[in-house]
């Protein structure tokens, strides 16, 4: 599986991935910095007012962020392969299909999981620059709640992960990219949908039942595959 998954990544095209990851991650640092200096000077209340509201901002975009872009990669990597039939070459390789798809989701997984870390570590640390500059903020950042979001980032990430396979179910039912991107946006809304400062994927039940949806749909997508021909 592992000798699959790097031959995956290779045909993936991993070090163009590496170039739009640190443009994502400069485009996100870039939202950040505008909204913590530029919202203070409108007089509209600052998003970024404490330590745990910057924390929380930037968390939230980096989710975001990734999983609709997980959505872009089970275009690219499935349903892209069945659009163009070069999934049909790949089945006649002598490789389980069950494993070649596995392969490509596990790739999915690990690199929404991998991302949304890095990503959180990365534009937090530029935040954390440009406000040891400025210091809009008053205070410090304590490291109690810097270990706090650690954990957090960490479950966060792996739940966004298994949200991420959801939009594979829908990509599969028409074979369509749109349909793959769409149902992320749908997934994105449930989630990041603000109810007054929490929001709906911080109650636990909607964020396991999502969590929860992603491998049960990449299941059933796996289980059926001998039988899931390009069109």
């Amino acid at each position: 599986m592992l000798n699959l998954i790097k031959l995956e990544m290779r045909r993936f095209g991993i070090a163009a991935y590496v170039k739009r990851i640190i443009i994502i991650n400069l485009l996100m640092s870039a939202i950040v910095l505008a909204l913590y200096y530029a919202v203070p000077l409108t007089g509209e209340p600052n998003p970024l007012a404490s330590y745990q509201d910057a924390l929380f901002v930037i968390d939230r975009l980096v989710r975001v962020v990734f999983i609709l872009y997980a959505a872009v990669l089970i275009s690219r990597l499935i349903i892209g392969e069945y659009k163009n039939k070069t999934i049909s070459l790949l089945f006649t390789y002598p490789i389980n299909r069950k494993k070649i798809i596995l392969s490509k989701l596990l790739i999915v997984c690990a690199l929404t999981f991998a991302m949304i870390l890095i990503s959180n570590v990365f534009v937090t640390f530029v935040f954390w620059i440009a406000d040891s500059i400025v210091s809009y903020i008053p205070g410090s950042l304590a490291m109690e709640d810097l270990v706090q979001q650690a954990i957090k980032i960490v479950v966060q990430a792996a739940a966004a992960a298994g949200m991420s396979l959801i939009p594979l179910y829908f990509g599969m039912s028409k074979k369509s990219v749109p349909a793959t991107i769409l149902s992320s946006f749908i997934v994105l809304l449930i989630t990041t949908t603000s109810i007054f400062r929490e929001t709906m994927g911080s109650i636990v039940a909607t964020s396991v039942l999502l969590t929860a949806a992603g491998p049960l749909v990449a299941y059933f997508t796996i289980r059926k595959i001998e039988h899931t021909d390009a069109p």
